[in-house]
C-alpha cells in the first residue's frame, strides 16, 4: 500500500500542474504588432541584396536567380505589416544565396553542419542539444530551404517571450497544429486566444478544483489497486498515459475512456498524432497539403484514421454536452454544488456558461488541445519523475516518508493534502528540468528584430520578417551555465538561490520568488531559466490553469454580473492635457454628438419600422383567415389555424429568450433603468439582446400575447445608443467608423455612453407613439437618474427626427401608392383622432368621474402589480432561475410559453364562438371610423361579434374600439366585463413570461375597458337625463380616462404617459381629465406598492438608487455612536471590501502597484509621498493603462530632484514614463493585470510618477457628513466611489455605492466577520481594520465604524 500510496501522491501532484501544457508559451499576430523595427530600409536591404552575394557574382546560382527575385510576388511587406509569401520567399533567398552563392548571413549566426541523424530519429531536441554543445547557444539550422534560429539563452528566450513578445507568434507551430487543434487554445490566433481564455478561465475556480482533486485520487486509487496486483514487468509511460486520459476525459469532458482497464487506442491515436505534428515541424515541403496525399501516402493516411479516432470520440462528448445544456451564468455556475453533480467536467462549465455561445467546433479544438497536450505532458513528467525516483533510493525514502506523514495510507484528494507535499511537487519540477514539455518552442518573427548579444563570441542576431526560431527549452534547463549539476535529478535545487558570475546579465534563481506565493517553481524566479511550460504574456491561461496548484484569488471582477459605472469626468493633469488640446475641436465633437443622434435617430426608426410592418403582415393574415372560416361554419378549423399560429409564434418568441439571449425578456426597461441609474447589468445592451428583442417582440405580438411592442422598443433604443457609441458592438467588437477614430475617440467613455443610450430610449418611445415631446419625458421622468441641458436639447432634436423617420416611412409602406409627401400615420400604436363634437365636455362632472375612475383603476394596479410580483417569485422557484438551471427548467420554460399562448388564444376564442355577442351596428359613419374596428364573425352582415371586436383584433385595434365606438351599448356589461378579466389574467401571466413583451399597451387596454364598463354603469345613474349622443361622448371620455390611468397604475408614470398618451389621439381638449386620472391612479397605487417596473428591479436584486435613500428607523445598538445617530452623519473609513489600498503620487513602485492591483477595489487614493496627506484619486483603469504602457524612461531625461536620486552613492533607481495613457483608446475593455509587463521584465525598482494622472478634483468628504446627503451625491452625480478624508486631508476610507446600499439594506444583510488585514512591503507595511467584525458596525443612517491608521503601499 505504501508503494501506491506514494504513486498515487505523484500522480495527484503532477495533474496539478500538467494541465499547464494546454497553453505553454505565448503568441501574437500581426494584428496585434505595434512596429517595433529596429532596422530602417536600408537596413532592410541587407537581406534583398545581401553584400557578399555581389562580391561573388552569384557563383553557383542560375543565371535567372536574380530576375526572379524582381517579380512581384517574391516582394516583402513593409514593417508593421501583416506577413506576405514574399517574406518567407525572401527568408528562403537570403538562405540558398548563404550556402550555395558564398554569400554573407544577414542574421550573423553561425550555420550548423553535420550528421543529422539525430534530428530525424524523432528525438529532434537532443540533436540540437549536442549542436549547441558545438556552436553556441544561437545558431542556424537548415532543413533544405526551410531554416530555423536556434536559441538556447535566458536572455533571448525573455526578449522573444516576454519582452518583445508582440513581434512574434507561433508561426509554423500554428501552421502544422492547425490540422489537429484547430483553433485551441495552443495554436489560436491572439483574437480567438482571448475570447477562449476568458470563456475557460472561470471554469477553474476553486470548487471545482476541490471536486477535481478528489477524482485524481479515486482515479490513481483504481491504477495503483492494478498495478499491486500485477508481478509482470510494466509499461510505466502507458499504463500513465491512459491514467491521465482517464483523468482527463472524467474532468474535461465527462467521459470514461476506461484505458486503464485496456489497451487504448485513443492514447496511441494521441501519442501518433503528436509524432506526426513534430515530423511537420522539420519537413521542408507541406507535401500532406497535396490534394489526396491523406489517402495515398501510408504516414498520412494513419493521421487521417487518428484524427477520426480522436473527433469521434470528442464530437459525442460535445453532442451529450449540449444536448442538455443548463445555461447559467458565471457565478452561479461557481455556486454550484460539484462534490454531487453528476457531470462537474469542465465541457459542462463551458457549455453551461451564459453568453459563451462556441460554436461544436471550437469547443472540439479546446477539447482536442487539452486531450492531447494534456495527457502527454503528463504521462512523459510522471514517467521521468518515477524514473529517476527508482535511481535514488535514498530520495525515494524521503518522499514516502512525507506522503505517509502527510496522508497515511490514503492518498491526497484535497488542495490542501498537495500543498503539505513539498518534495513530492519539487520532484515533479526537477522532472519538468531535466525533461521539459514541451522541449522546444517554435515561434515566427513578424518584423524585423535584434536578439540580445549572448557574449563576445556570440553577437548581436539580426532577425528578418518570417523568420522561424528555436527556443531549446531542453538546452536550457541542462545547461551549466544556469544550474549545478544540471544533469543530476536534484528536487532540492528549487530551495537553494544560484548565481552564476560568469553571467552578468543573469538575476540567477531565487526561492523567494516563488515560495510562498505559488507552489512551483516558475520562469520568473529563475529569469527566463526555468520554462517547463514555457512564459511570457500568454501564459496567462497557464496561471488560470495552475489554480490546480495555487490558492486562488480573484484579480478583477470580469465575469460580474453588475459592474457599477463611473458617470463622473476625469479632472487629471492628463486627461486636461487632452481636454486643452480639443479646445480648437470643441465644435466638431459637439457636430459628432449630433451626428451619432442622428444615427440613433434613424435606425430606431428603420427598426421600428421593420417590427411594425412585420406585425402588421403577420396579424392582418391570422385575423382574416380566422374571421373568414368563422364566417363559413369552419369553426374547428378557425380555432385550429388560430392556435396553431399562436403555438409557432410563442415558441419562437421562448427561443430568442431561453436559447438565443435570456436578457431579451420582458420588456428591458427595467434593465435600462437600472443601466442608466449607474449599474452595468451583464449583455443588457449587446447586439445578441438586440436580434433576439427584434425578432422575439414581432412573433410574441403577432401570436396574440398579451403583450405590446413600445416598451421593447425603449430596450431597442438603448442597445442602438449603446453601439453607436461606442462605434462597436458589444460582442463581436467590430468598429463601426474605424477610419475616424481621433474624432470620435472622445465619445469612448461612460458619461458618453449613457448620454446616447438615454437618446436612444427617447427615440424608442417616439416611435412606439409618434410622440418626441413624450419620449424626452420619459427620458427624464422614468429613465435617467440626472440630466443636462445639453442632452435635454439633443434628445429632443433625436425624437423629433426619429418620429419624422419613423411617419414617413411607414407612410411609404403602408400606402398602397407609396407617395412619400402626405404623411397619413404618427407612430407604431395610434388610437386615431376624436371628433370635434367629443371634446366638447361637462368639466365639473366629467373631471369628478375622471379621478373616480382613475383611482379605482389605481386600486386595479395595484394588485395587478401585487399579482405579477407573487407570480414572477413563483416562476424563479419553480423554474430555479435563481440558481444553476436545468435542462428540465428550459424545457418547462419553453412549456409555458406554449401553455400561455394556447391558452390565450383558446380564451379568445372559444367565447367569441361560444355565445351570442352579436349586436346591430348603429348609424355607420361615412368614412367608417367608428365600425372600422368591429369583427363580424359568425354575426349577420349588419352585425358585429362585441366580444370579438376586443379579444380577436390587435390590442391597438381593441384600444381604438373602446374609444372610438360612440353608441353607449356599442358594448355590454357581459362582454366588457368578461373581457376585463381575460385582458388582467393573460396580462399579468405574460409579463414574466419567457419572451420579449411590453407593458404599456395592455395596461391601457385595461384600463380603458375599466373606464367603459364604469361609464356603462354609472353614467345613466348620474345623468339620467342626457341625450344617447351625449352619454356617448361621456362613455368614450372616461374610457379615455381609463386608458391613461391603467398606464398610470402599472408604471406610476404621470407627465411623461400624459403626453404620450396626448399625442396618440390627438386630443388637447381631454389634457385634463387624463391628467387628473392618471395622478388619481399613480396615487392610490402608491398606497399599496411601487411601480411593476421597480418591482422587477428588486426581484432582480438590481443595486439601484432610489431618489432618496429608504427611511429605516433607528436601532438601538450599543456599538452606534450617538451623536452619529442623531444628525446622520457617516463616519466611515472602509473601502468595499476587505482593505484600503493607498498608493503614492510621484514615485510609485511598479511592484507596490502590481500588488495593489491584486486588491478588488476600483480606485485608490493617492498620497502625497512626504506628508502623506491626500492628493486625489486614481481609477484602476486608469492605473492599469499607465503600466501597460509605461515604458523605461532615458537616464537624460531623468529628474535631478531630490525625489529621484538614490540612496548615498547608489544610482537611482530606474523610472517608467507613460506617454500615451488615455483610457479612451482602450475603453471598454482595459487591461486586465495579467496583461501588464512582469516585474523581471520592469524592474524590481522600477519606479512611476503617477501625478499626471491623478484625479485631483475628486469629490471628498469629512466623516461628519450626512448620509443622506452622500447618497445624493451617487445618485445624481453618477459617483463610483467617494473619499473620507478627516480636518487633515488624511485618508480614513473610501465609500462606495455597494457600502451605501448595504447600509441601508432593510433588514441589514449578514455580514461575515473580516479579520484586519496586513500588507508588508519591505519597510512599508500597513494595518485596515475591515470594519466587518467587532471593530465596527453599520448603522440605519449610515456607516460607523472606528478609525484606524492608513500608510501607503
Amino acid at each position: 500500500m505504501k508503494r501506491t500510496t506514494l504513486i498515487g501522491a505523484a500522480v495527484s501532484v503532477a495533474l496539478c500542474c500538467a494541465l499547464n501544457s494546454n497553453s505553454n508559451s505565448n503568441s501574437n499576430s500581426a494584428r496585434l504588432l505595434r512596429t517595433r523595427s529596429l532596422r530602417a530600409t536600408s537596413e532592410r536591404s541587407d537581406l534583398y541584396e545581401i553584400p557578399g552575394v555581389e562580391k561573388v557574382k552569384n557563383k553557383g546560382l542560375p543565371w535567372w536567380w536574380k530576375w526572379v527575385w524582381g517579380l512581384p510576388l517574391t516582394q516583402g511587406g513593409e514593417p508593421g505589416e501583416p506577413l506576405q509569401l514574399g517574406d518567407s520567399l525572401r527568408v528562403f533567398k537570403a538562405n540558398i544565396e548563404q550556402i550555395y552563392g558564398g554569400g554573407e548571413s544577414f542574421d550573423g549566426a553561425p550555420l550548423a553542419e553535420g550528421d543529422i541523424a539525430g534530428l530525424a530519429d524523432g528525438t529532434l531536441y537532443l540533436g540540437m542539444h549536442e549542436y549547441a554543445l558545438r556552436f553556441g547557444p544561437v545558431y542556424k539550422l537548415c532543413f533544405g530551404p526551410k531554416s530555423f534560429i536556434v536559441v538556447s539563452d535566458h536572455n533571448v528566450a525573455k526578449r522573444v517571450l516576454r519582452e518583445n513578445s508582440r513581434c512574434y507568434d507561433k508561426g509554423v507551430l500554428a501552421e502544422i497544429l492547425e490540422d489537429i487543434m484547430g483553433k485551441g487554445l495552443i495554436p489560436a490566433d491572439p483574437v480567438t486566444w482571448k475570447q477562449r481564455r476568458r470563456a475557460i478561465v472561470p471554469a477553474f475556480h476553486r470548487r471545482w478544483l476541490e471536486r477535481m482533486t478528489t477524482m485524481f485520487a479515486e482515479k490513481t486509487d483504481e491504477l495503483c489497486a492494478r498495478l499491486a496486483k500485477t508481478t509482470e514487468a510494466v509499461d510505466v509511460e502507458e499504463r500513465v498515459g491512459s491514467l491521465a486520459l482517464d483523468i482527463i476525459g472524467s474532468a474535461v469532458f465527462n467521459y470514461e475512456f476506461g484505458s486503464v482497464d485496456r489497451v487504448s487506442p485513443v492514447v496511441q491515436a494521441a501519442v501518433d498524432t503528436l509524432r506526426e505534428a513534430e515530423h511537420r515541424s522539420v519537413t521542408p515541403a507541406p507535401y500532406w497539403k497535396i490534394p489526396g496525399a491523406t489517402y495515398v501516402v501510408p504516414r498520412q493516411v494513419a493521421f487521417r484514421s487518428n484524427m477520426n479516432l480522436l473527433n469521434a470520440e470528442l464530437n459525442k462528448c460535445v453532442a451529450a454536452a449540449l444536448l442538455d445544456r443548463n445555461e447559467a451564468d458565471i457565478e452561479q455556475l461557481e455556486r454550484r454544488d460539484y462534490e454531487t453533480m453528476e457531470n462537474p467536467s469542465l465541457l459542462r462549465f463551458l457549455v453551461d456558461a451564459r453568453g459563451e455561445q462556441a460554436s461544436n467546433k471550437q469547443l472540439r479544438d479546446d477539447l482536442m488541445t487539452m486531450l492531447i497536450a494534456g495527457h502527454e505532458t503528463t504521462a512523459s513528467a510522471l514517467t521521468w519523475c518515477i524514473f529517476e525516483l527508482a535511481q535514488q533510493p535514498d530520495l525515494l525514502r524521503r518522499v514516502r516518508e512525507e506522503v505517509d506523514e502527510a496522508c497515511g495510507d490514503s492518498i491526497p484528494s484535497s488542495l490542501a493534502d498537495v500543498e503539505s507535499l513539498q518534495l513530492v511537487r519539487l520532484c515533479v519540477a526537477e522532472s519538468l528540468r531535466m525533461y521539459p514539455q514541451p522541449p522546444l518552442l517554435i515561434r515566427r518573427a513578424l518584423d524585423f528584430d535584434s536578439l540580445p548579444p549572448i557574449d563576445d563570441d556570440h553577437p548581436e542576431t539580426r532577425l528578418a520578417r518570417a523568420t522561424d526560431l528555436f527556443i531549446a527549452v531542453y538546452t536550457i534547463h541542462r545547461s551549466p551555465r544556469y544550474w549545478e549539476h544540471p544533469d543530476t535529478f536534484d528536487p532540492t535545487r528549487f530551495l537553494r538561490p544560484f548565481k552564476n558570475p560568469d553571467i552578468p546579465n543573469w538575476a540567477g534563481f531565487d526561492p523567494a520568488r516563488w515560495l510562498g506565493s505559488s507552489l512551483y517553481p516558475n520562469e520568473l524566479a529563475s529569469d527566463f531559466a526555468f520554462l517547463p511550460f514555457g512564459g511570457g504574456a500568454r501564459k496567462g491561461m497557464r496561471r488560470a490553469l495552475s489554480r490546480f496548484a495555487s490558492w486562488w484569488h480573484p484579480e478583477e471582477p470580469e465575469f460580474a454580473e453588475q459592474e457599477t459605472l463611473d458617470g463622473t469626468v476625469d479632472y487629471s493633469a492628463a486627461a486636461e492635457l487632452a481636454g486643452a488640446a480639443r479646445k480648437r475641436r470643441r465644435r466638431e465633437e459637439e457636430r459628432v454628438r449630433y451626428e451619432c443622434a442622428i444615427l440613433v435617430a434613424v435606425t430606431v426608426a428603420v427598426l421600428g419600422t421593420g417590427i411594425e410592418l412585420s406585425i402588421s403582415k403577420l396579424s392582418a393574415w391570422k385575423f382574416s383567415a380566422v374571421e373568414i372560416m368563422t364566417r363559413h361554419g369552419m369553426y374547428l378549423k378557425a380555432g385550429a389555424v388560430l392556435c396553431g399560429f399562436a403555438a409557432f409564434c410563442g415558441l419562437i418568441a421562448g427561443a430568442t429568450v431561453v436559447v438565443f439571449e435570456p436578457r431579451a425578456k420582458g420588456s428591458g426597461i427595467p434593465e435600462i433603468k437600472t443601466y442608466l441609474n449607474g449599474v452595468a447589468v451583464h449583455r443588457v445592451i449587446a447586439e445578441r439582446t438586440l436580434v433576439a428583442k427584434f425578432v422575439g417582440i414581432v412573433f410574441s405580438v403577432s401570436g396574440g400575447l398579451l403583450c405590446g411592442k413600445e416598451g421593447p422598443m425603449v430596450h431597442i433604443g438603448a442597445i442602438v445608443g449603446a453601439i453607436v457609441s461606442q462605434g462597436r458592438f458589444e460582442t463581436l467588437a467590430r468598429r463601426m467608423h474605424a477610419p475616424r477614430v481621433a474624432s470620435h475617440k472622445f465619445l469612448r467613455c461612460a458619461a458618453e455612453k449613457l448620454e446616447l443610450i438615454a437618446i436612444g430610449t427617447a427615440c424608442g418611445v417616439s416611435s412606439a407613439f409618434g410622440s418626441p415631446v413624450g419620449g424626452v419625458l420619459f427620458m427624464i421622468e422614468e429613465a435617467l437618474s440626472s440630466w443636462k441641458r445639453r442632452l435635454f436639447f439633443r434628445a429632443t432634436f433625436a425624437a423629433t427626427l426619429n418620429c419624422f423617420a419613423i411617419v414617413l416611412l411607414l407612410t411609404r409602406f403602408r400606402t398602397r401608392k407609396g407617395k412619400w409627401t402626405k404623411l397619413k400615420f404618427r407612430g407604431m400604436a395610434v388610437f386615431h383622432d376624436f371628433d370635434d363634437d367629443v371634446r366638447d365636455y361637462d368639466a365639473t362632472g366629467l373631471l369628478f368621474l375622471s379621478v373616480l375612475v382613475g383611482a379605482l383603476v389605481g386600486l386595479w394596479g395595484a394588485a395587478f402589480v401585487y399579482a405579477n410580483k407573487r407570480l414572477t417569485i413563483w416562476r424563479a422557484r419553480f423554474f430555479n432561475e435563481s440558481s444553476s438551471s436545468s435542462s428540465s427548467s428550459k424545457t418547462a420554460r419553453f412549456a409555458e410559453v406554449l401553455l400561455v399562448s394556447l391558452c390565450t388564444a383558446l380564451a379568445a376564442y372559444v367565447p367569441a364562438v361560444s355565445f351570442d355577442w352579436c349586436r346591430k351596428i348603429d348609424n355607420p359613419a361615412p368614412d367608417g371610423l367608428k365600425t372600422k374596428y368591429a369583427k363580424r364573425f359568425q354575426c349577420d352582415d349588419d352585425e358585429y361579434n362585441e366580444f370579438a371586436t376586443l379579444a380577436l383584433s390587435s390590442l391597438s385595434d381593441a384600444i381604438a374600439a373602446l374609444f372610438h365606438q360612440a353608441a353607449s351599448h356599442a358594448f355590454s356589461v357581459q362582454a366588457l366585463a368578461c373581457f376585463m378579466v381575460y385582458a388582467s389574467v393573460f396580462t399579468c401571466v405574460t409579463y414574466g413570461l419567457s419572451v420579449p413583451s411590453g407593458l404599456f399597451i395592455p395596461s391601457i387596454l385595461n384600463g380603458a375597458t375599466f373606464g367603459r364598463l364604469f361609464a356603462v354603469l354609472v353614467l345613466p345613474l348620474v345623468f339620467p337625463n342626457d341625450s344617447m349622443n351625449n352619454q356617448g361622448h361621456k362613455v368614450r371620455s372616461l374610457a379615455v380616462a381609463g386608458g391613461i390611468a391603467g398606464l398610470a397604475a402599472t408604471t406610476r408614470m404621470t407627465v411623461s404617459i400624459v403626453m404620450i398618451f396626448a399625442s396618440t389621439i390627438d386630443d388637447g381638449a381631454h389634457l385634463v381629465p387624463i391628467l387628473v386620472a392618471s395622478l388619481a391612479s399613480k396615487l392610490a397605487g402608491d398606497i399599496f406598492n411601487e411601480g411593476l417596473y421597480d418591482v422587477h428591479i428588486h426581484l432582480n436584486h438590481y443595486r439601484f438608487m432610489e431618489d432618496d435613500p429608504p427611511e429605516k428607523e433607528d436601532r438601538d445598538d450599543d456599538d452606534d455612536d450617538d451623536d452619529s445617530r442623531r444628525n446622520g452623519s457617516i463616519q466611515a473609513h472602509v473601502a468595499s471590501q476587505s482593505t484600503l489600498a493607498c498608493v503614492p503620487c510621484r514615485n510609485a513602485s511598479y511592484k507596490a502597484l502590481l500588488e495593489v492591483l491584486q486588491t478588488p477595489h476600483h480606485a485608490f487614493p493617492v498620497l502625497d509621498d512626504d506628508t502623506g496627506i491626500y492628493l486625489g484619486l486614481v481609477s484602476r483603469d486608469q492605473l492599469c493603462v499607465v503600466l501597460h504602457q509605461a515604458t523605461p524612461q532615458p537616464p537624460s531625461s531623468l529628474s535631478t530632484s531630490s525625489s529621484s536620486e538614490g540612496s548615498w552613492g547608489q544610482p537611482p533607481p530606474p523610472r517608467l514614463a507613460a506617454v500615451d495613457a488615455d483610457t479612451r483608446d482602450f475603453f471598454p475593455h482595459f487591461p486586465r493585470r495579467g496583461d501588464l509587463p512582469p516585474l523581471s521584465a520592469v524592474g524590481e525598482d522600477a519606479v512611476l510618477d503617477l501625478s499626471p494622472f491623478v484625479n485631483r478634483s475628486a469629490l471628498v468628504v469629512t466623516p461628519e457628513t450626512n448620509a443622506r446627503y452622500v447618497w445624493r451625491l451617487f445618485r445624481d452625480l453618477g459617483l463610483r466611489h467617494l473619499p473620507v478624508v478627516d480636518s487633515k486631508r488624511r485618508v480614513v476610507g473610501i465609500v462606495t455605492r455597494k457600502d451605501l446600499l448595504h447600509a441601508y439594506d432593510e433588514p441589514p444583510r449578514a455580514r461575515k466577520p473580516l479579520p484586519p488585514v496586513v500588507i508588508d512591503h519591505s519597510d512599508i507595511s500597513y494595518t485596515i481594520d475591515t470594519g466587518r467584525g467587532s471593530g465596527g458596525s453599520t448603522s440605519s443612517r449610515g456607516i460607523n465604524l472606528a478609525p484606524h491608521s492608513t500608510g501607503i503601499v
